[in-house]
């Protein structure tokens, strides 16, 4: 298949996932937030998904495209198990699993890589920092130092709950 053609098939996968945002954006101006926690990630895949497809076709290498195929694919799973667990972690009466962590912990890594390939690499380092630090700031010297958090709770608040990725910034771009 020619080049030409691979970024004209780019290009409309770009037009058609832009288009259903715009529908979504649209449907919620008009009818209300029909979820808010499947608006949200919904929104963060659409948008993860945009910037991942015009960057394959902007990339002629083909580790770049083997890395953003990861990156789609690491996003895809992470929000399906956030989907899988919505309505419990709604309710607050869902504990994560080890899976659920693992995709948790994948889905930051790719919303880092692609903070990094849309707003540059200042804004992804300091994601980067603070999730080392509320990782690892219990061996933090000094002031720094904080009383300690479980891997479980860090992906609670970062990744399954309205406090980390789909918080305030989130619900107001969405």
């Amino acid at each position: 298949m020619s080049e030409i053609r691979k970024t004209a098939y780019l290009d409309h996968a770009v037009t058609a996932l832009s288009l259903v945002v715009i529908g979504v954006v649209f449907y919620v101006s008009v009818f209300g937030v029909f979820s808010d926690s499947y608006l949200r990630v919904g929104m963060l895949l659409a948008g993860g998904l945009l910037i991942i497809l015009s960057g394959m076709g902007r990339s002629a290498s083909l580790l770049d495209r083997g890395l953003l195929a990861l990156i789609a694919l690491g996003l895809s799973l992470s929000v399906y198990q956030y989907f899988r667990a919505a309505e419990e972690i709604e309710t607050g009466l869902y504990f994560l699993s080890s899976t659920d962590i693992w995709m948790g912990f994948l889905g930051l890594i790719a919303v880092i890589e692609l903070t990094r390939r849309s707003v540059g690499m200042v804004m992804a380092v300091v994601a980067g920092l603070l999730l080392a630090y509320g990782a690892f700031g219990h061996m933090a010297p000094g002031f720094l130092r904080h009383a300690g958090l479980s891997t479980e709770e860090l992906m609670t608040v970062l990744w399954y709950s309205f406090d980390g990725v789909f918080g305030r910034p989130m619900a107001t771009v969405v």
